[in-house]
């Protein structure tokens, strides 16, 4: 499998690991993975951990995520941070996907490093 889905319950996030070759389905079924666990413990922390991804699904792909998040239920409230692929050549399509989140509405913010991402993460509203 490509991705993992955790509840890190000490800090009220849900965390999504990418690992390896992610492509379009995948994706998807690791988001909609992570958004029923975090409809389920009602939480609004995500954190999307790529550091191990060398390969990703299209732009289009990327495009359709948020629009999962509405139909799936995902509070407006979610913080969502990104840590960013250690491959470097994947950095602009992560980029892409926080400015087509920021853009319809959601809280989404990349970071190199993991510590920073949860760091934001915290500072932000807690579990419902």
């Amino acid at each position: 499998m490509s991705w993992e889905v955790s509840h890190l319950e000490s800090a009220g996030i849900v965390e999504l690991r990418l690992i390896g070759v992610v492509t379009g389905d995948s994706l998807r079924d690791a988001t909609s993975e992570g958004i029923r666990l975090a409809v389920e413990h009602g939480l609004v922390r995500g954190l999307i951990d790529a550091t191990e991804q060398v390969k990703t699904g299209s732009m289009v792909d990327l495009v359709e995520l948020p629009q999962l998040y509405s139909d799936q239920g995902l509070s407006r409230e979610t913080r969502i941070a990104l840590v960013l692929p250690i491959k470097e050549d994947l950095h602009a399509i992560a980029d892409f996907y926080e400015t087509v989140c920021v853009n319809r509405g959601w809280q989404v913010q990349s970071f190199r490093a993991r510590e920073e991402a949860i760091a934001w993460l915290l500072a932000g509203p807690g579990p419902s």
